[in-house]
């Protein structure tokens, strides 16, 4: 399998919005500069559209984690899902699923880039 090279998939800015904000979530930005439709796997993904979803070129969604979460955010790309939610990537699959669950856990392709999160899990919500 020929290596794929591809710009940052993904650029994860962490907002903060004022202390009221601060208190409750972290807001993620997730901006896509790819000339081509990448899908974010977030895990776990209960909070998150499920884990899951479409972000086309120039798009870019923010999301709220609540305090305590620890995940992983990453990009996949060259994927094709049907109205079930289930498909393939050609990088950064989990699993055969759109929305990235506990039992859709499989080793992802080894192109992908992977951003590891831990929010204030020593804080009580």
């Amino acid at each position: 399998m020929a290596r794929l090279h591809l710009p940052l998939l993904l650029t994860l800015i962490m907002v903060s919005s004022g202390p009221k904000m601060m208190e409750s979530a972290r807001v993620f930005t997730i901006n896509n500069y790819c000339k081509e439709t990448v899908w974010p796997g977030i895990f776990p993904g209960e909070n998150f559209n499920g884990g899951g979803f479409e972000l086309k070129s120039g798009q870019s969604i923010v999301i709220n984690a609540p305090v305590g979460w620890s995940g992983r955010i990453w990009g996949r790309t060259g994927c094709t899902f049907g109205k079930d939610g289930n498909g393939s990537c050609q990088t950064g699959a989990c699993g055969s699923f759109l929305k990235c669950r506990a039992s859709g856990r499989k080793r992802s392709a080894p192109t992908m880039i992977t951003s590891l999160f831990a929010v204030d899990r020593n804080q009580k919500a």
